[in-house]
Parts: structure tokens; C-alpha cells; sequence
């Protein structure tokens, strides 16, 4: 299943896939959720050198063009270098002409092939084995004569390039020459500097699912899973996107959940095949050989409670908008110089004693673990909170049941005397607001509150102790304010107890 404009009709989508190559139409990848700018994945058109057109393809990049709500034209990026979409075009595909393709501006990217790509592969391998074997002296030379870094820079330089457009609220159309290697690179790599939620473990899961597996790349092929895979088309286009994200995470560390473990152990499983993920070439072979029916889902196994925690980053925070100090999308744009790309030592020598990463997983651990106990502290502590409003609450009760059990109902009288129910604390938590409909207690307001008529009748005793204790709240207030008097007919100031509730009996 996929996405495209809904204007587009079925009949005029088979006419598309005859123009393009291996039938791969222009589909939806990602929507801006705000400008509406939208990334847009196919192959390459049929052209050849005839400059052959359809009247299809054409309507149909016109209506992608029309859903776009700012009018922006559509930028196409090619990802091969100019000579080679010629070269293409010489043997009857090639790419789209903007004097034909209107409201289409065209930008080549220079990744290259397959075929460059394995050979750069192959040079790494023999510089790492030569560090292995010969102490590294010519570690550095060998290294950038493979010119791996270089192809790296080539493919996040693209990316990058794709998200300024869509933040800018251009849709972005991207193909190389059969939509399946170096288009996935780009657009993944894409979504997860547009979008945060492809940068959590989760995300970045689905991220592969959705651009990798169900888009068809040919993970049999490119990873050579039998010995009837020609040499030839064999390439390390994922172990190439997977070092993309690598370097992304080392200038934005804190913004994916995921560690570098995670990359490693999904590179492991895609040349394992032990899991039925990275079986077959599209999504027909798949159902084919059942792999469903026959096969467990490699991500199953990484969600995993006792697996999840080596994959974790314990230093992931959230994207928080500064103002509100809420979540917030968040889009990363790396530095493409030269000088910010590292080698991924980490897995490409794992083995080697010197550059193996076991100190760095034991430190990632180790704060994972601290993460852990800090969060259950925090949901302890949550708990505890909720206990302690719920004993208060209790209390309160009781305070009230006391209440009426030292003031019989059969003292109280109409009309003569008022009590007032006082708190040194406005804890709302020591003074809710309490509803009673017995003894003629109504209400206990929110810090302080008066029980309206009938009230209770005390002993002599309590009488004269009440008294004398408003007589010596009298003095002291005539004493703080020299310059008011107090009617006898007026109510006296409300007179809080330090620790407890006090029950004040005012004389008429």
C-alpha cells in the first residue's frame, strides 16, 4: 500500500509505472505536518534519448505539485552525478526535463553506484586488516584512499539538502536509477532529521520497516545471503545508511534514544538472516516463501524488556520547546565539512583489542542502570505522594467526626453563638473543602471557614477559657493597631493554632 494524490486515478497510475523504471510510481514518504511540503520517493523516468514523454507522468507530478498549499515548485534530486543519469539515458531511461516537467527544478547529488561503493567497502576491510597485522602504519593513507568518508559526506550532504527544502515548504521528489538504494538512503536519512519521532527506538524501527523493507530494497542481493548472488550486485547500501545515522548521533548525541549497540546489532542481524526481516528482495518474495508464516520479526526480539536496555541511550532528552517547556518537533541540520565525520570504529573494529568498544558500552550501561533506578525512585516517590493525600484525607475526616462527638447535637441552640473553625496551615491538602449534612456541619471552607446556625452549646469552663483567650486576642490587636476600635456587635479576628485545629467559641 502506498500514498498519492487523490485525484490520481488507478488507470493513470499503471500508465505511470510503464514510464518508470521497474514500475516504481512517485509515492508519498512524508508530509510536513505543518507547511505541508512532502517528500516523494520513484525511480527514474524511461526516457531515453528519443526524450520520450507521458502525458501521465507529467499530470501526476503536476497533481503532487498541487498539494503543496505554498505553491512551491517541486525539486527533484537526483541522487547519481549528471554523467552517470546520461549515461542512463543512452540506454533508454534517464531523468525528467524541467522544460516538460512544470513547476520541477532538477539538482544531481553525486552519490555514486553500487559498484564504487563495494570497492570502497573492500579498501576499508584491507585497511582494517592490515591494522590488525601490521601495527597500522599506513592505517590513515589506506583509509582515505578508500574514500569511504567521502562517499558518507556525499550521502548526509543530500540528505541535509532535502530537509532545508521541506523547511523552506518545497516538496521534495527523490530517484536515483531504480528507487531502491541510494533513494532510501536519502529519505530515511531525512525523516530523521525532520522528524523526532524516527530518532527514538521505536521510530527508528518503523523508520526501516517503512523505507527499507516495504519499499523494496533488495536486502538478498546487496547483502549476498547465498553463494548465487552475483559479486556484482552485491554493495553495502545498508551498512552505508546505517553510518549515516552513526554520524549523525555524534553531533547530536543526546537527541536519539537508541545507542550505537543498536546500529551494530541490526547490521549483525540484516547479514544473519536468522530473523525473517531482512529475507528477500521485496515485499512478493516475502509471501512467497511465507516468511511471516516461517520466520520470527527481528524487532520482536530488540523489544524485549531484557534486550531494550543495551540499546537505550541514557543521555536521550526530549526535544522541549523553550518557552512552554513542553516536547516539541525538532529538526537537526549536521555539519557536512570533513572535519565533523569520524570512523565507525565501533563496529568495523569491534575485534581489535585497542579500538574495541567495551569500556563505552560499560559506561552506557552503567548510566542506564542509574536511569533506571532514578525513574523508579521517581514513580516511588509518586506513589508515596498519592498515599500521603489519601491519609490526609482521612484525617480530615476524623478532625470532623471528633467534631461532632465533642459538640452533642443536643447543644446546640439558634442564634447565639457562632463558632469558627480555624487553620495555621492553608494546605488545601490539611483543609479541604468537606461536605456534611449531619449536626448542622455544612462546609469547612479552604483555609478557614464558619459553621453557619444552630451551633453548639459548651460547658462553663470551656466557656470561660474561650472568653478569656478572646479578651487576650483583643488586647494584642489593640495593641497592633492603636488606631482601630472594635465594635462588641462585630465579629473577632480569626485565631489560628500552630499544629492543630482550633475550635473558637466567640461570645454574642
Amino acid at each position: 500500500m502506498f500514498f498519492v494524490p487523490k485525484r490520481v486515478s488507478d488507470e493513470l497510475i499503471e500508465k505511470v509505472a510503464d514510464f518508470r523504471c521497474k514500475g516504481r510510481v512517485p509515492a508519498l514518504s512524508w508530509l510536513h505536518p505543518n507547511n505541508g511540503a512532502s517528500i516523494i520517493r520513484c525511480s527514474q523516468p524511461r526516457v531515453g534519448v528519443s526524450r520520450a514523454r507521458s502525458l501521465e507522468d507529467e499530470t501526476m507530478i503536476k497533481e503532487i505539485w498541487r498539494t503543496n498549499p505554498t505553491g512551491s515548485n517541486i525539486h527533484i534530486l537526483d541522487s547519481r552525478p549528471r554523467m552517470n543519469a546520461m549515461a542512463n539515458q543512452a540506454m533508454g531511461s534517464g531523468y525528467e526535463s524541467t522544460t516538460v516537467y512544470k513547476h520541477c527544478e532538477i539538482e544531481f547529488q553525486d552519490i555514486e553506484n553500487i559498484h564504487v561503493m563495494r570497492n570502497s567497502l573492500s579498501e576499508v576491510k584491507e585497511a582494517c586488516d592490515h591494522l590488525f597485522s601490521k601495527n597500522g602504519k599506513t592505517w590513515f593513507s589506506k583509509l582515505e584512499t578508500s574514500g569511504w568518508i567521502y562517499h558518507i559526506r556525499w550521502i548526509l550532504k543530500s540528505a541535509v539538502k532535502l530537509v532545508k527544502l521541506i523547511n523552506q515548504g518545497s516538496s521534495v521528489l527523490v530517484h536515483c536509477s531504480d528507487g531502491w538504494d541510494r533513494t532510501s538512503q536519502v529519505c530515511a536519512l531525512g525523516q530523521i532529521m525532520l522528524d523526532p519521532f524516527y530518532r527514538t527506538f521505536t521510530g527508528f524501527c518503523i523508520l526501516i520497516e517503512k523505507e527499507w523493507v516495504s519499499f523494496g530494497h533488495k536486502f538478498h542481493t546487496r547483502l549476498g545471503h547465498n553463494a548465487h548472488v552475483l559479486e556484482e550486485e552485491r554493495s553495502p547500501v545498508f551498512l552505508q545508511f546505517l553510518d549515516c545515522v552513526y554520524q549523525i548521533m555524534q553531533q547530536y548525541p543526546n537527541s536519539f534514544e537508541f545507542n550505537n549497540s543498536l546500529l551494530c546489532a541490526i547490521m549483525d542481524e540484516a547479514y544473519s538472516t536468522k530473523f525473517g526481516t531482512f529475507i528477500g528482495d521485496c515485499e512478493y518474495e516475502r509471501e512467497c516463501y511465507k516468511v511471516r508464516e516461517n520466520t520470527h520479526s527481528l524487532w520482536s526480539l530488540l523489544h524485549r524488556k531484557s534486550m531494550i536496555k543495551r540499546y537505550i541511550n541514557p543521555f536521550y532528552s526530549l526535544p522541549v520547546d523553550p518557552e512552554y517547556g513542553t516536547p516539541s518537533p525538532s529538526c537537526l541540520i549536521i555539519n557536512t565539512d570533513m572535519s565533523n565525520f569520524y570512523f565507525w570504529y565501533q563496529y568495523y573494529l569491534r575485534q581489535h583489542p585497542k579500538y574495541c568498544n567495551k569500556y563505552t558500552e560499560k559506561v552506557e550501561l552503567r548510566a542506564t542502570e542509574m536511569c533506571e533506578k532514578i525513574y523508579s525512585l521517581t514513580e516511588n516517590l509518586e506513589l508515596a505522594n498519592r498515599e500521603i493525600e489519601r491519609l490526609n484525607k482521612i484525617m480530615d475526616t476524623m478532625r470532623l467526626s471528633w467534631l461532632r462527638n465533642t459538640y452533642d447535637s443536643s447543644d446546640f441552640v439558634s442564634g447565639k453563638r457562632s463558632m469558627i473553625i480555624s487553620s495555621a496551615s492553608h494546605d488545601p491538602l490539611h483543609n479541604p473543602l468537606i461536605k456534611s449534612d449531619e449536626d448542622g456541619l455544612e462546609k469547612v471552607m479552604e483555609g478557614g471557614g464558619v459553621i453557619p446556625e444552630p451551633l453548639p452549646t459548651v460547658s462553663e469552663n470551656s466557656q470561660k477559657e474561650a472568653e478569656s483567650e478572646l479578651k487576650k486576642s483583643d488586647n494584642i490587636e489593640n495593641n497592633n493597631n492603636n488606631n482601630d476600635t472594635e465594635d462588641e456587635n462585630t465579629q473577632d479576628p480569626l485565631i489560628s493554632a500552630e499544629n492543630e485545629w482550633a475550635f473558637l467559641i466567640k461570645k454574642n
